[in-house]
């Protein structure tokens, strides 16, 4: 991880602060480029794999589509792919954060989302 990456743990800890339940872990929507991650990319998909279990590690739930939906969806098929943006949507307006993933310059940003 980068140096920018210490700051998720501080972005997820702000997000559990303040909740009911001290086993709460906010969603974190994983964002990683559609075209490295399903294309046989291996290093891609490890490196994504690898943000989502950092934030697991650091105490998020990762969301990530990328990884997920290929696994049942055809992104060949022009109704399925348009069936998925839309899930993905909806999966996005209920994470507390987005982490962003450049594969081909690792960076690393969480970004917090109010009001989708």
């Amino acid at each position: 991880m980068s140096e920018e990456s210490l700051e998720a743990p501080v972005a997820i800890q702000q997000l559990r602060a303040h909740r009911p339940n001290p086993n709460y872990r906010p969603l974190i929507f994983v964002a990683a480029p559609f075209t490295e991650v399903v294309k046989n990319k291996p290093n891609a998909r490890q490196q994504v794999r690898d943000y989502c279990r950092y934030v697991y590690q650091t105490g998020g739930i990762p969301i990530c589509p990328q990884l997920y939906f290929p696994q049942f969806i055809n992104l060949h098929h022009y109704h399925d792919f348009q069936v998925m943006n839309f899930i993905c949507i909806v999966l996005l307006t209920k994470c507390g954060g987005t982490l962003v993933i450049w594969c081909s310059n690792p960076r690393y940003e969480l970004l917090h989302q109010e009001g989708l």
